[in-house]
């Protein structure tokens, strides 16, 4: 399996979705973004890619790389 370019945390609704960068499926929902960022730095750790979290805007507000640890 390939590593995507990067895994986003973006709003969705009334939750925080976990998704792979130009995917439209997420892979997880979270009632709160801190669960969803919490999931997602995990997710990018083990699969070695980037993580970029969203604002409720679409902003970004914050980016993670597990490589440069």
């Amino acid at each position: 399996m390939t590593a995507p370019s990067s895994i986003r945390v973006v709003a969705r609704g009334n939750q925080w979705a976990v998704k792979r960068e130009g995917k439209t499926l997420c892979i997880r929902c979270f009632t709160t973004q801190y669960d969803a960022i919490d999931y997602a730095r995990a997710l990018a750790a083990r699969l070695r890619t980037k993580l970029v979290i969203e604002a409720r805007g679409g902003n970004i507000v914050d980016k993670y790389s597990p490589l440069l640890q």
